[in-house]
């Protein structure tokens, strides 16, 4: 398996996406987690639920080990997210990918199953609603 895919949002709203990539089985059970937002819906919750309930997914019902999150050390928020969500910080990668022409450093944040706490959704029900959306879509669709 390649890996899922759910993008989130209201049918006639898209406010982001979340990747499950490059998942390996066998001995290694990991994956890497993509997710990006698109503007305006940077700090209103939506990632935090989004990626606690595909984390939380990727653990259960894909029986994943590991998920592996490269962030840009310069990107405070998706920092703070990864810290929030119970990931650790594991090295930096230099040059590791090219964004805008360059190649980047990447920060490698890690969390492995048996130390996965799946997080309260919010009290807001419409992010609830919306998040549980996210987590219930299939690939491809």
């Amino acid at each position: 398996m390649r890996g899922t895919s759910w993008s989130s949002g209201p049918r006639e709203i898209s406010w982001g996406v979340v990747n499950i990539l490059e998942i390996v089985r066998g001995s290694f059970q990991s994956a890497y987690l993509g997710y990006y937002l698109f503007h305006p819906f940077g700090g209103l919750g939506y990632m935090t639920e989004a990626l606690a309930l595909v984390i939380d997914r990727a653990f259960r019902e894909l029986g994943l080990h590991r998920l592996e999150a490269n962030v840009q050390p310069d990107n405070e928020r998706s920092v703070q997210l990864v810290k929030r969500l119970g990931f650790r910080c594991e090295g930096v990668s230099p040059r590791y990918l090219k964004v805008g022409g360059r190649w980047r450093d990447h920060a490698r944040w890690a969390v492995l199953r048996d130390e996965w706490r799946p997080a309260k959704l919010s009290a807001n029900p419409r992010l609830q609603r919306t998040a549980l959306r996210v987590a219930a879509e299939r690939p491809g669709r």
